[in-house]
């Protein structure tokens, strides 16, 4: 139920988050990065986002987190390169039905990827939902845990790392 509500959302509205994400970034790639941050963040709060609101919170959210992207461009935006790409190499979303299906296909092996984390390792996904999903400050969370930030920050890496070697394997099966 979750999943079909979260679909017919991101299909109403993923092209606006795009286009208000664009609107502050003037980067296609960077505005795809910024849309499906989006959505990741909204499929985690689906069940706090009264539908009626769905469209202004996309709207809302995506503007502030593209310009909170302008604001810390001197930090270091991780990005797995290589899973984005159409067939063509570019990264950009043609309009094309079957490219879409495609990108939707990706974000659901992605959402697949980062729930297998919870059974590979439930602290590094408690981590990564905590700091990145909620945005949560590091912090808190490092404190919570009785760790360090820079031990916190090194969790979260190798999480990453373990989900993007997980995305390659998955795409060559």
């Amino acid at each position: 139920m979750k999943i079909e509500r979260f679909d017919e959302i991101y299909l109403r509205y993923y092209r606006l988050s795009l286009k208000v994400a664009y609107s502050v970034v003037h980067d296609v790639e960077l505005a795809q990065d910024i849309c499906q941050e989006v959505f990741i963040t909204m499929f985690f709060k689906l069940d706090e986002i009264d539908e009626e609101f769905a469209k202004a919170w996309i709207l809302s959210y995506s503007r502030r987190i593209a310009v909170d992207f302008c604001r810390k461009s001197y930090h270091k935006h991780e990005v797995i390169s290589g899973l984005d790409a159409n067939e063509n190499g570019s990264g950009i979303w043609t309009g094309d039905p079957e490219d879409l299906v495609v990108r939707k296909e990706l974000c659901r092996k992605k959402l697949r990827v980062f729930y297998s984390l919870k059974q590979r390792n439930e602290v590094w996904y408690e981590l990564i939902r905590r700091v990145s999903v909620n945005e949560e400050n590091p912090v808190s969370v490092a404190s919570d845990y009785g760790i360090s930030v820079a031990y916190l920050r090194t969790q979260i890496s190798r999480a990453r790392h373990w989900m993007a070697e997980e995305l390659r394997r998955q795409g060559n099966d």
